[in-house]
């Protein structure tokens, strides 16, 4: 579970950074590809914040936060990401390099 995680953080982490980068976008579009690997991954919930000159563009909560409540996630949601952050420096610091 983690593993397929890290791949669709990352993912969306690169998909971000080369689409953002072109100019003005279409959010429905990066709304759907993400509701689709969400699904196709079995991620139980997942968030999204894309912020642009220091203004937020885009933000979204995907699926839910307790798959016994099935409280969904929103912008506002906490996650434990854990060591999971070593995978989000690792992809920074290749877009620094």
């Amino acid at each position: 579970m983690k593993l397929r995680l890290n791949i669709l953080a990352i993912g969306l982490f690169w998909l971000s950074v080369n689409l953002l980068g072109q100019g003005n976008y279409d959010y429905e579009e990066l709304d759907t590809y993400i509701s689709n690997a969400v699904e196709d991954f079995d991620v139980p919930g997942f968030a999204v914040g894309i912020i642009k000159n220091g203004e937020v563009v885009f933000q979204k909560g995907y699926g839910v936060r307790n798959t016994e409540t099935k409280e969904p996630v929103d912008t506002k949601t906490v996650f434990g990401i854990a060591s999971c952050s070593k995978a989000f420096t690792a992809a920074c610091m290749g877009v620094l390099v």
